[in-house]
Parts: C-alpha cells; sequence; structure tokens
C-alpha cells in the first residue's frame, strides 16, 4: 500500500488528535466529518469502523483541497477589505486558546513551511542559528513556495508605498537576490554536479 501519511510520535498524534476533536465534526469547511475523520485516522462516527487508507481517498483530499483554494480566490476577489479582514486577519492567542483548530493564512504556512520538523537551534561554526538537521532535497517545493510568499510581501510594502528609502529598496532587491542564491546554492547546484536533470 502507498504511503501517504508522515510517521507521529505517540505524544505528536495524541496532541493532533486533542487540537482538532471540537473541529472533526464541525459542520462547513471544505471536508465533510466523515472525511475529516478518516483523515485524522479515527472511526467514522456511525459505522464506528477505521477505514484504511486508498489512491482514491488520497485523489480526493487532493482535489477537495484544490478545490478549497479555488475557493478563497473566489471569495478574495469578490469581497471588500472588510470582509477579507474578518477571513484572513492574523490569529491573536486569545482565538486559538478558545479554539485550539482555529488558523489564518499565517499559521497554515508557517504549518507547510517549518512544521512538523521543528527542531532545537543550535549555532553553526560560522555563527549562523540552524535547526539541527540536514536539508531535505524532498524541501525544494518548500523553499520555492517560501520564496514565492517573500516576493509577494515585498510587492505589497513597495506597490503601497512603504519602502519609503533607495537604501530600503536596495536592502529588498539583496534579499531577493540572497534568496535566489541560496536556493540554487542548496538544491539546483547539487542536482546539476550529480547529473540530475532539472
Amino acid at each position: 500500500m502507498a504511503k501517504y501519511r508522515r510517521q507521529m510520535e505517540a505524544g505528536e498524534q495524541k496532541h493532533f488528535l486533542a487540537k482538532y476533536k471540537d473541529h472533526r465534526d464541525a459542520y462547513g469547511g471544505i471536508f465533510t466529518a466523515t472525511m475529516r475523520r478518516r483523515l485524522m485516522g479515527v472511526k467514522e462516527e456511525n459505522t464506528k469502523q477505521l477505514r484504511p487508507d486508498t489512491a482514491d481517498f488520497w485523489h480526493d483530499v487532493k482535489t477537495t483541497v484544490r478545490n478549497g483554494l479555488s475557493d478563497m480566490q473566489l471569495v478574495v476577489e469578490i469581497t471588500d477589505n472588510e470582509r477579507q479582514e474578518q477571513l484572513f486577519r492574523v490569529m491573536k492567542p486569545k482565538d486559538t486558546d478558545a479554539d485550539p483548530a482555529s488558523a489564518s493564512l499565517g499559521d497554515l504556512l508557517r504549518t507547510i513551511l517549518i512544521k512538523p520538523w521543528t527542531l532545537p537551534i543550535e549555532m553553526g561554526k560560522d555563527g549562523i542559528p540552524r535547526p539541527k538537521r540536514e536539508k531535505d532535497e524532498d524541501d525544494f517545493w518548500k523553499a520555492e513556495l517560501a520564496r514565492e510568499v517573500v516576493k509577494i510581501a515585498l510587492e505589497f510594502f513597495q506597490t503601497n508605498r512603504m519602502i519609503s528609502t533607495k537604501a530600503h529598496q536596495r536592502v529588498v532587491d539583496e534579499l531577493e537576490d540572497l534568496i535566489d542564491v541560496e536556493l540554487y546554492t542548496a538544491y539546483v547546484l547539487p542536482k546539476s554536479k550529480r547529473g540530475v536533470k532539472l
């Protein structure tokens, strides 16, 4: 059987199930309660059975999430600024205290880009703090996503005239160049040296 899930330690799985317990059977969202329970790996409410992972199920998950992203794009294009703030503003601690499963776009991006591999930080020989783990070549897509997020954020500041001096604009340009160089050095160059077609 194909592997679709990442491995979770027992403590992490317990925290995960507790976090989404109240959301599991909630009305609304892109998933039905049945689909959510299956994703979480818990028994269905009516049958009390645990359904195994299948390729068809994970295809349905992918399609649902993709369509959900398109629905979010649709909402953004038709709503005014006040409605968008209600939907997408950054969550405050009091919001997540009341509902641990509540999340903003920032939380989603953090989960994609940083979790679940958040590890203790160690100081490198060059004085730069880094996570205690090796770079994973499978994370290239995450690095590309992170680059896109940074560029979009910088474009927002520029468009709204929040990069107010030439000195600050130089910093922005240098940051974009730095990210491109680091991505090339970390992911593209090692593959080209091994003869991997890009």
